[in-house]
């Protein structure tokens, strides 16, 4: 991952923890009883010195915490970007072709239009390799999903829901069974819950894939794998 939760430093923690210095500060003059030393000039030269430190490296540390959160901001602009491109060049630019030259499967995959399609028995059998073709690029946009989690800045529920559109298909299921050795283990354990949870909507209504979406990101299996 490109950043790490746990290491991560806000403004707000960067004052807070300028204000603890401070009161570091004054426990320690107070506590400490210096003899000749409190009335030197040297005293006078340090505190200075030292007040002026101070506020210089804060003033350094807040603008490398503030690009930090800027580099976080464009990584999910990025991310947004990147797994946005990935559905509509792999999946919704091609899908007109697609329809035209395996009718059947591609409207399983479009449960919300409802398409008229041909028997499965009459999509030639030289179509299968151009079905594994497009649901492997499925798959690939099932993955993004997982490893650009944290920096895309989309509402998951607009993507789980798209996601649980194209598992509502059968022959997709089918193919999921060979291809899914290919993809690690969080994008195995992720694609049988859409599997799971999408066979569970039987009215093919864009309301019920939204609250399945909603249910779905809310269960303990999902928050396994992207939390």
């Amino acid at each position: 991952m490109i950043f790490n939760q746990m290491n991560e430093v806000t403004p707000f923690m960067a004052l807070v923890i300028l204000i603890l210095i401070v009161i570091a500060s004054f426990f320690i003059c107070f506590t400490i009883k210096p003899n000749n030393f409190e009335h030197s000039r040297t005293k006078v030269f340090i505190t200075s010195l030292a007040s002026l430190g101070i506020f210089v490296t804060f003033l350094f540390y807040y603008s490398v915490v503030d690009l930090q959160q800027q580099q976080k901001l464009q990584a999910k602009i990025q991310e947004t970007s990147k797994i946005t491109d990935t559905i509509q060049n792999t999946f919704i630019l091609n899908i007109e072709k697609y329809y035209n030259e395996i009718p059947n499967f591609t409207s399983t995959l479009l449960p919300l239009l409802n398409l008229d399609h041909k028997n499965e028995e009459s999509e030639e059998k030289d179509k299968k390799l151009l079905k594994y073709v497009l649901s492997y690029q499925i798959f690939s946009v099932w993955q993004d999903m997982i490893i650009s989690d944290e920096f895309i800045a989309v509402d998951n529920v607009s993507l789980i829901s798209g996601a649980l559109q194209r598992a509502h298909s059968l022959p997709l299921k089918e193919f999921w069974k060979t291809i899914k050795i290919d993809f690690s283990n969080n994008v195995q354990k992720f694609g049988d819950l859409l599997f799971e949870w999408s066979s569970k909507i039987k009215n093919q209504i864009p309301e019920e894939y939204e609250k399945t979406s909603k249910e779905f990101i809310e269960s303990k299996e999902y928050k396994n794998i992207f939390i």
